[in-house]
């Protein structure tokens, strides 16, 4: 069998070589690895290949297969769009950490066992954290910090499961788990926080916002997209998801009307869409899986476009003497528009076309009420991103300053010509979506009055929220998520413990203490009366038989142990 590389490699190399190479040649580097893992995705036919064993396991470095395809070239593309990004800043830490972001992911997404899978999404983790370091700011490191022990209890649940799989089968093929066997539910639980569900969300609003422009737009993306994959490849049709996702749908979409801060928006608009895509996946009917991998195809691109807009528009300040960025840079604000067309579903990018499968998936293999939450809200999940993007350009308090440099203009474009290019021809993304290649055409009367119907009624929530002083006020004061517990009663409680911890040990070594003297002051009495009341010989003859005695037992323990 020839040997083939898993493509991820080829962006964990680069990883490597970027922070020994000068800062000119960096984006050639990423763009080119990139580039590269792209084609080492497409070149071998589909199968297992390199399988080797290794103390006992059947590692199996590259499974090739559509599902695996699909959400590869979604990563390689991501990695273009951001290697041509890296030309304006000097740091060669963050770009390390954004193709070793990347390159974990893309190798998870093509291991076939539970190990490989487990390494690189752990490579992926690591490099995440580094990039909200990236952001160099006190908020971003103890962001950092938390993202870090969120995470670190998501991966202590991969090992954990993956033992316990090794240990019942004797194998780690990543395939379908059970979710109610010990090991299917400690690797569904990591999954779920890598995919920001309810109440494990909260670092794709900590975190992410806090990273630097490359890392705000990459983070949360590229993190729930192989949470996702995750899901699809081990847990699908599971009916868990179908609330899980539902709740989180309704969390992002409540806090992206409340907040107001142009990145939190996004966030929580990111983490609405996911849990559109997690409550599909409960139903886990072919057409709807096809649906949801195309669909997080296009939502890559679409939140990476979004992303490297508002990051930039909100790295600083508003300078109230500069010009507003929409006319300081009228080819950003011609960007922007396209980002809010791809983020509401127009016609013509790839959002519409994958909207249009998944809604008539849901409308074919799903029941009734499930349709309808998808129409519904959708329409409010489309409407956080294109808040967003218009809050941080086009709104009188948003950015000001100098236009973007070139490099980041030339990415958004690629981003931007990505959506367009599959919106217009989806025939080939439909043909690699698993489980089989679908026929589909989405430019019929049918899906254009829904898709814009829907496009219509996410405007109309938009201008609301934009027009109406209660939601203004609503957002001014902000809703309190689950993290404010931990953040306002976590002090305090762990305060308390240490205390009473500090006050147990103080009582238990005094008393240990006086214990301690009474039996010294009663080791003393008792010798002294021995010495007034045995004589000599007496004292000689009991030190000699206690000296006997011990001699005894001894030889009998070292004759019991031979």
């Amino acid at each position: 069998m020839p040997i083939s590389l898993n493509p991820g490699f080829a962006l964990l190399l680069a990883a490597a070589l970027a922070l020994v190479t000068p800062r000119s040649l960096r984006p050639a580097l990423a763009v080119a690895a990139a580039a590269l893992a792209g084609a080492l995705a497409l070149t071998p036919v589909f199968g297992a290949h390199a399988m080797f064993r290794q103390v006992g396991l059947t590692v199996v470095p590259l499974r090739l297969d559509a599902a695996a395809q699909v959400f590869g070239l979604a990563f390689a593309g991501a990695g273009v769009v951001l290697g041509l990004a890296m030309g304006h800043r000097r740091d060669a830490r963050e770009d390390c950490a954004l193709l070793a972001h990347l390159g974990g992911a893309m190798t998870a997404v093509f291991g076939g066992d539970l190990v490989t899978f487990a390494v690189g999404a752990e490579i992926s983790i690591l490099a995440a954290a580094a990039l909200v370091l990236c952001g160099r700011t006190p908020a971003s490191r103890s962001a950092a910090q938390r993202f870090v022990i969120l995470h670190a209890l998501a991966g202590a649940l991969f090992v954990v499961g993956v033992g316990l799989v090794w240990a019942q089968t004797s194998d780690v093929r990543f395939d379908r788990l059970d979710a109610t066997a010990p090991a299917g539910l400690c690797m569904l639980l990591g999954c779920l926080i890598r995919v920001g569900a309810p109440f494990a969300h909260v670092w794709i609003k900590d975190a992410a916002p806090r990273a630097g422009v490359l890392g705000f737009a990459a983070l949360a993306p590229v993190t729930t997209t192989l949470a996702l994959y995750a899901l699809i490849r081990m847990f699908p049709g599971e009916p868990a998801l179908a609330p899980i996702g539902a709740t989180g749908l309704a969390i992002g979409l409540i806090q992206a009307a409340a907040s107001v801060e142009p990145r939190k928006i996004l966030a929580y608009a990111t983490m609405a869409q996911t849990g559109l895509l997690v409550m599909a996946l409960g139903v886990g009917a072919p057409l709807i899986m096809a649906g949801v991998s195309a669909a997080a195809f296009a939502g890559l691109f679409a939140t990476l476009l979004a992303g490297l807009i508002v990051g930039w528009a909100t790295r600083a300040p508003p300078a109230p003497d500069a010009p507003p960025i929409w006319k300081a840079a009228p080819a950003t604000a011609a960007l922007a528009c396209a980002a809010i067309a791809a983020t509401l579903g127009l016609p013509g990018f790839a959002t519409f076309a994958t909207s249009a499968l998944l809604q008539d998936a849901f409308a074919r293999q799903a029941p009734d009420w499930m349709l309808a939450a998808y129409v519904a809200a959708g329409a409010g999940a489309v409407f956080g991103g294109a808040r967003a993007i218009l809050g941080a350009v086009f709104a009188p308090t948003g950015a000001r300053g100098a236009a973007p440099p070139f490099d980041l203009v030339l990415a958004t474009f690629l981003a931007a010509f990505f959506l367009v290019a599959i919106g217009i021809a989806p025939a080939w993304l439909f043909g690699l979506a698993p489980p089989s290649p679908i026929s589909f055409f989405p430019y019929d009367w049918d899906h254009l009055a829904a898709r814009l119907q829907l496009a219509a009624a996410a405007g109309l929530i938009l201008a609301l929220s934009a027009l109406g002083p209660l939601a203004q006020r609503l957002g001014a004061g902000g809703l309190r998520d689950v993290d404010w517990i931990y953040r306002r009663l976590g002090p305090p409680a762990l305060a308390g413990i240490s205390k009473a911890l500090r006050g147990g040990f103080g009582f238990w070594t005094a008393a240990a203490g006086q214990v301690g003297l009474w039996m010294a002051a009663a080791g003393q009495s008792l010798g002294e009366r021995l010495d007034r009341q045995v004589p000599a010989g007496g004292r000689r003859a009991i030190q000699l038989t206690l000296l006997g005695a011990a001699g005894v037992v001894l030889i009998c323990a070292l004759a019991a142990g031979g």
